[in-house]
């Protein structure tokens, strides 16, 4: 019997270790030169284990004669002699490893160490890998068990290998338990028989798979790993009088160092919640402790595992063991509901604080004989279950500010080949809610779609990829529109545009003023940006909207108000905070429109409808005071609003009905540049007729589908057409008086449609 070779073979292997080759210049033990010849060693290894199984089973390998009949014996007792032999044929594989140089990688060797792994259980392990590579092993197998199909070693060839009498089977089929030294560790996965023999079958999780193979760890949806980076800096300058990101990480490494959290048999395990933050700012400060540690992150994101496929509590064992090979700290994003900007997964609206409470119980388990060093991207701090043996810390991380973030990407353009000064920067940290650590992902991005492009990288495109990369699931109350509208795009009077303007500035400059001017310090409740658009319908409360956010380079997040609103006491505030917290998670202006539906004013309480309508409002007040975003609320009602809203208000816009300079002004932005137009158009006479700006776009709209219908150019009869369907909406009935000499071309228009000959 030999083992597979390195290149994939399966011709002989090397001599059984303790010959010549395995050692060095003066007799010394030589170290393996790399993986692969550790490997050959394991598995010259186990095929003596597997030759000692057949022996005492007198189940004779293939071209081997049967021994002869010995006689009554215990099928479980030792044989001194080759035991012996095999330990210390095992002796010998250790020294060499040991003897091996630092720099050479031995993924076994560190498996070994990190689970704690027994002669006995290394065996096991090599075995489960000796199957995958080679088919004879699985051929063994099957022959050992008495059935050809078991191609898979199961608990019962497990304890053969292991050898020794009763007592050291029952210890054996002991660790063999699910929360065994194996299993438990994430090193082997339990398998049911398929063909309903004693005991299961027994494999390798994919991860230790892909360790022993000498490949990276499988990077999987619920199952990241990131190498070490760079020391990060302090992101902060002195004198703030929040603590730095660094120096949170700098204190958790310290404490870790030291093993400053208790004296017992789990000084070397600690489990750290993060909280504070949003996720990717979490995701930031742990990446920054395992940096001063010298080592990577495994981040495992229970949310993302399908039970289906993998219990919750295997996904734990499988990373933590991850980590500890790496080396490397485990970071778990909980599955679970959390405050607004807390923790960021797309799932954690939806799930309920019993699903919270049982991940953390589950986890804890787990990580009392699995963990190392734990952190726990928390919602809130977090308090260690009942009978939990691993002690449990929660660390505070202090949301990145403005400042610190216009930093940031100001360093990553730069890094890009992007000159951005420091207002550019300032305002991207201003609109965007991107944390510290997604800017390089996000400059990174845009660079790339530049070279698609095969042009140079601009802020544009930066502000393209960063409104891309975030808000992939807003949920059903809330619908995405990207506009590219632009100022000239409104009419407006003076006053009301310069407001407008006003607003978007506000937005842009609210990293310098709130961080670096320190007004955020005397309101830290909220940092965000509310206004009123208030007029008559179709004045152009929407489309400011859409403008402003095309200008700040955001998406506008419409509120569907019919998704929002439920009849049921208790959903409507249910259905608003998910709306508060995908918008906290969003980069994009959020817009309620007929906002007077919702922040109506309280009244009396007269029954339980009054009180709960009343509970609703002062809910309202509070998200929108709390939250850090921006916030646009439209209403054709103003008086209809609390007045506790409008002192919330940052803005307020009061948008009048046109007057007849306006309207002719409208009725001329609505047709686009490419629009075929009649060179002459009575712009007066449409002008002259009161109606709003949202009137006017659907006249226009009519008359362009009326003149493409009829492949004419848009013309003042198509225009005048249009118009008067508008006002009989309006309820009013226009004829000759109004139309003047235009009437009777648009009466033929309207009774026989657009035919030859009509302008």
């Amino acid at each position: 019997m030999t083992g597979p070779r390195d290149d994939g073979g399966t011709g002989p292997g090397p001599e059984p270790t303790g010959t010549g080759p395995d050692l060095g210049p003066g007799g010394t033990v030589r170290g393996f030169a790399d993986h692969w010849e550790h490997l050959r060693a394991e598995f010259t290894l186990l095929d003596h284990a597997l030759q000692e199984v057949a022996r005492r089973s007198r189940a004779p390998l293939p071209g081997e004669a049967r021994p002869p009949d010995e006689g009554p014996a215990d099928a479980h007792a030792d044989t001194s002699g080759r035991a012996g032999a095999l330990a210390e044929l095992r002796a010998l594989a250790d020294e060499r490893v040991a003897a091996t140089p630092a720099q050479v990688r031995l993924p076994l060797a560190r498996l070994t160490t990190a689970a704690a792994l027994t002669p006995w259980e290394v065996t096991l392990a090599v075995l489960c890998l000796g199957v995958e590579l080679d088919p004879r092993y699985g051929r063994l197998c099957g022959l050992l068990q008495g059935d050809p199909a078991r191609g898979r070693p199961g608990t019962l060839l497990a304890l053969d290998l292991l050898g020794g009498g009763l007592a050291e089977r029952a210890a054996g089929r002991a660790a063999l338990r699910p929360t065994g030294p194996l299993v438990g560790a994430g090193v082997l996965r339990l398998l049911p028989d398929p063909h309903n023999g004693p005991g299961q079958s027994l494999a390798l999780t994919d991860h230790v798979l892909d360790l022993l193979l000498g490949r990276p760890a499988a990077q999987h949806p619920w199952l990241r790993t990131a190498a070490p980076g760079p020391v990060p800096g302090e992101a902060e300058e002195p004198g703030t009088p929040a603590p730095a990101l660094g120096a949170l990480a700098r204190a958790a490494a310290g404490l870790v160092r030291t093993g400053a959290w208790g004296n017992g048999p789990a000084d070397d395990r600690l489990v750290a919640c993060l909280h504070g933050a949003p996720d990717s700012e979490l995701r930031d400060a742990a990446h920054r402790i395992a940096a001063l540690l010298g080592i990577g992150v495994v981040v495992l994101d229970l949310a993302a595992v399908d039970r289906e496929l993998r219990p919750p509590a295997d996904a734990v064992r499988e990373a933590a063991l991850v980590a500890r090979v790496e080396p490397a700290v485990l970071l778990v994003l909980l599955p679970g509901p959390g405050p607004a900007g807390a923790v960021g997964h797309p799932a954690a609206a939806e799930s309920s604080t019993a699903d919270l409470d049982g991940a953390v119980r589950e986890l804890a388990t787990v990580l009392d004989t699995a963990g190392r060093l734990t952190l726990v991207a928390a919602p809130h701090p977090l308090a260690a279950p009942a009978g939990t043996a691993t002690p449990w810390v929660n660390v505070a991380v202090a949301q990145a500010g403005p400042g610190e973030l216009a930093r940031r990407w100001q360093a990553e353009l730069a890094a890009a080949g992007l000159a951005v000064d420091a207002a550019g920067a300032s305002s991207l940290a201003s609109r965007f809610r991107v944390g510290p650590a997604d800017i390089a992902r996000v400059v990174a991005g845009a660079a790339a779609s530049a070279r698609l492009l095969a042009r140079p990288a601009g802020l544009a495109d930066v502000e393209a990829a960063a409104r891309d990369g975030s808000g992939s699931t807003l949920g059903s109350a809330v619908r995405r529109i990207r506009s590219a509208l632009t100022w000239d795009d409104l009419v407006l009077p003076p006053d009301q545009r310069g407001q407008l303007r006003e607003l978007a500035d506000a937005v842009r400059s609210r990293s310098r003023v709130l961080s670096d001017w320190g007004f955020g310090d005397r309101n830290p409740r909220g940092r965000g940006i509310a206004a009123l658009f208030s007029g008559p319908p179709g004045t152009g409360k929407t489309l400011a909207a859409e403008i402003i956010a095309a200008q700040l380079g955001l998406d506008l997040l419409a509120v569907d108000l019919s998704a929002a609103v439920s009849k049921y006491i208790g959903e409507t505030e249910k259905n608003l905070s998910r709306v508060f917290a995908t918008a906290a998670e969003t980069d994009g202006l959020l817009f309620f429109d007929e906002a007077d539906a919702l922040f109506g004013k309280r009244s009396e309480v007269k029954d339980a409808h009054d009180r709960y309508a009343n509970i609703e409002i002062s809910y309202l007040l509070g998200r929108i005071e709390a939250h850090d975003g921006v916030v646009v609320l439209a209403t054709n009602l103003e008086r209809h609003l609390d007045e506790a809203f409008l002192r919330r208000l940052a803005f307020s816009v009061k948008f009048p009905f046109p007057g007849a300079a306006e309207r002719q002004r409208i009725w001329q932005v609505q047709i686009p540049p490419g629009a075929p137009l009649e060179p002459v158009v009575d712009w007066e006479l449409l002008a002259s007729f009161p109606i709003a700006g949202g009137s006017i776009r659907g006249a226009v709209l009519h008359a362009a589908y009326r003149s493409a219908a009829a492949s004419r150019p848009i013309g003042t009869v198509a225009l005048l057409a249009g118009l008067r369907r508008e006002l009989e909406k309006l309820g009013r009935t226009a004829g000759p008086g109004d139309f003047g000499p235009y009437w009777p071309e648009v009466a033929r228009f309207a009774a026989a449609g657009c035919r030859a000959g009509v302008r």
